[in-house]
């Protein structure tokens, strides 16, 4: 929901202003998991701030940054810098990972409940979530679009045969995200455990791993990008 409110006010009210609120969002709801309310009001504060269990961002300020970067740079570095954003969000995504230790180690040190300790790790959460959204107040307007002009341009016409193929495409990603939603990073740490008694510290290094090697596998495009000269 919130990246169709995006897709339809973001470029009119505000690029940058969107980015802020969705880091404002999220951070609430990491404060609500920090604090546990009751269930009902848990559930609302999880759905307003976004939470989700894939291990990466899949949330509308994912699918705004995707719109943005395109737009910096010439036409012939957008897939370089897509690819780029990729690998950053993957080796983001694998120090996430590694944090899976770290209710483990506050426990330990601070010696506080399990509970506590991940209370820890949930403000933590939000505090990164407060400093995402204080670097995008330092955005350079070039990532707005810009103004129309007072000239009324024609009405842009889709190709029949460009249409069937956004069709496909669209009905594939949303085949791909509805199959991706049942099994998250979350569900698998879950398998492991049950399935093989891992503890949550050895897990961080299994994920920590699988996203360094995803982020690879975006360099490895890139090479094979440049080989082909396109």
């Amino acid at each position: 929901m919130a990246t169709v409110v995006m897709s339809l006010a973001a470029d009119r009210l505000g690029r940058k202003l969107f980015l802020i609120l969705l880091s404002l969002m999220t951070a609430l709801g990491g404060i609500a998991l920090a604090l546990a309310p009751g269930l009902p009001v848990l559930l609302i504060v999880a759905f307003i701030g976004m939470l989700n269990g894939t291990g990466t961002d899949r949330s509308a300020a994912f699918a705004l940054d995707q719109a943005i970067v395109p737009g910096l740079v010439a036409g012939v570095w957008r897939t370089w810098s897509l690819a780029w954003y990729n690998v950053f969000l993957d080796g983001g995504g694998s120090l996430g990972a590694l944090a899976a230790a770290l209710p483990i180690l506050i426990q330990h040190r601070l010696s506080v409940s399990v509970l506590s300790s991940y209370r820890f790790v949930f403000f933590g959460y939000s505090g990164i979530c407060l400093t995402v959204a204080t670097l995008y107040l330092l955005l350079s307007p070039a990532v707005e679009v810009a103004k129309p002009s007072l000239v009324v341009p024609a009405r842009a016409e889709i190709a029949p045969e460009t249409k069937r193929i956004i069709a496909k495409l669209t009905a594939l990603f949303s085949l791909d995200a509805f199959g991706g939603g049942f099994l998250t990073d979350a569900l698998v740490a879950y398998w492991f455990f049950r399935r093989f008694g891992i503890p949550e510290h050895d897990l961080g290094l299994v994920f920590f791993a699988v996203h360094i090697l995803n982020a690879g596998s975006h360099l490895e495009q890139l090479g094979l990008h440049a080989e082909s000269g396109l």
